[in-house]
């Protein structure tokens, strides 16, 4: 038999950060995504290698979420605080959020508390 797949409300779920990050220049948010996941190629490729990482920057949007994502809060309390912080600029906010949680989870960025 398959596994069967729970629905969950994706604005009930709280993200919580699952990658290694620094603070980039003003403040945003630079992502360190390994290059390897594979575990031989971490061992004995890695060590190699002058940079391990991939440094994906993010923008005041992404910056200011990824900052939020520390598994206490729940998307629509982050989706709310961002509708305050950046008012018509985040314009839609649940459908721009959603879309950057969905990318980040679909890559193991993050991950969830329930």
């Amino acid at each position: 038999m398959g596994k069967r797949r729970v629905e969950r409300n994706l604005l009930e779920l709280k993200p919580l950060r699952n990658l290694e990050w620094e603070e980039g220049e003003n403040g945003t948010v630079v992502l360190l995504v390994p290059k390897f996941r594979n575990r031989w190629m971490r061992r004995w490729v890695v060590p190699r290698l002058s940079k391990p990482d991939f440094r994906v920057k993010t923008d005041g949007f992404g910056t200011f979420a990824w900052k939020k994502f520390d598994g206490e809060e729940t998307v629509l309390a982050i989706a709310e605080t961002m509708d305050r912080e950046f008012g018509p600029d985040f314009d839609p906010s649940y459908d721009r959020l959603s879309t950057y949680i969905r990318r980040l989870a679909k890559n193991n960025f993050i991950v969830f508390n329930e």
